[in-house]
């Protein structure tokens, strides 16, 4: 048989309240619809929460291409054989030796890698403490700036503005006056910071005392014995070695030590466009304005100016 045709509702007369409830809202009744909306007239359901605002995390971090070679090895210019990146007769070759081994590309025992040009090292800065709730082993944490009594006596003199410079320097590294070297007695104070070594993703490392750079300097002989603060400095690429780098201040001079890493340590001159190799377990003393290259891809630069 056909089937009857559609039902189509019609606007019905609004039903007598039930015997007993007051029709009327001026007599106590609700003022409120007796039931909650069907569900298509409500919003979305999120009891937790789930679907509120996104950005606690973005997304994991895309390691940028590991840049192209390096530029290779050069026979340094003959007026920095006279300055004080080397002596006379020093040969800067990219020989290395050859016994550590490059790290993974990652380390299971510490932070994961880092975009090259968003950090330095993921994690507290070197002012910062570990948390309450980790282990201090855990986490890379440098000593206090050392208070003017612990910090090593050297000679120097003071400009007109009482600021103490070293006795070489013709202007002050804090208020840049001129300095007569021929009006100036040099004595033996505290020596100041030497300025910073900004690292490429903006994290400093106050230059009052000696550092050990790499991918696990914690057990470096030099970090052990407490000569040595722990800077560790990882590379998506793997090229920086557990123990890289030595940073080390000597009187009123920043030196740098390649430590036998396996990708070795290139320095640019101020004014210079090139990178020169240093060699391994040889000092070499850098001035303001260096640029220093650790490994393949991490680059970090000496910044002199300081504060009083």
């Amino acid at each position: 048989p056909a089937l009857p045709p559609p039902y189509h509702s019609q606007p019905s007369q609004p039903l007598p309240p039930p015997p007993g409830y007051p029709s009327d809202p001026g007599l106590g009744g609700p003022s409120g619809p007796l039931f909650p909306p069907p569900p298509d007239q409500q919003g979305p359901h999120d009891p937790l929460g789930l679907h509120g605002p996104q950005g606690a995390q973005g997304p994991a971090p895309v390691a940028e291409p590991v840049p192209g070679p390096v530029s290779g090895p050069h026979a340094l210019p003959d007026p920095l054989h006279d300055s004080p990146y080397g002596g006379a007769g020093r040969q800067y070759g990219d020989d290395r030796p050859g016994g550590e081994d490059r790290g993974p590309l990652h380390d299971l025992g510490g932070p994961p890698p880092f975009d090259p040009g968003a950090s330095f090292e993921q994690g507290p800065s070197f002012e910062q403490g570990p948390p309450a709730d980790q282990d201090p082993g855990e986490v890379t944490q440098l000593d206090a700036t050392p208070e003017p009594e612990q910090r090593p006596m050297v000679y120097g003199v003071d400009c007109k503005n009482d600021h103490f410079n070293d006795p070489r320097a013709p202007y002050c590294a804090i208020c840049g006056v001129p300095i007569d070297q021929r009006a100036v007695v040099p004595y033996k104070g505290p020596r100041p910071q030497l300025g910073v070594l900004l690292l490429d993703d903006g994290m400093a490392l106050p230059l009052d005392g000696d550092y050990v750079l790499g991918r696990d300097p914690e057990r470096a002989p030099e970090v052990q014995a407490g000569e040595a603060r722990p800077a560790k400095v990882t590379s998506p690429d793997g090229s920086v070695s557990r123990r890289h780098l030595r940073v080390f201040l000597d009187n009123w001079d920043v030196n740098l030590l390649d430590l036998g890493s396996v990708n070795g340590t290139q320095i640019q001159p101020p004014g210079d466009p090139n990178f020169y190799d240093i060699p391994p377990n040889e000092p070499v003393p850098i001035l303001p304005g260096t640029t220093v290259r650790v490994g393949v891809s991490r680059t970090m630069r000496y910044e002199g100016h300081r504060t009083a």
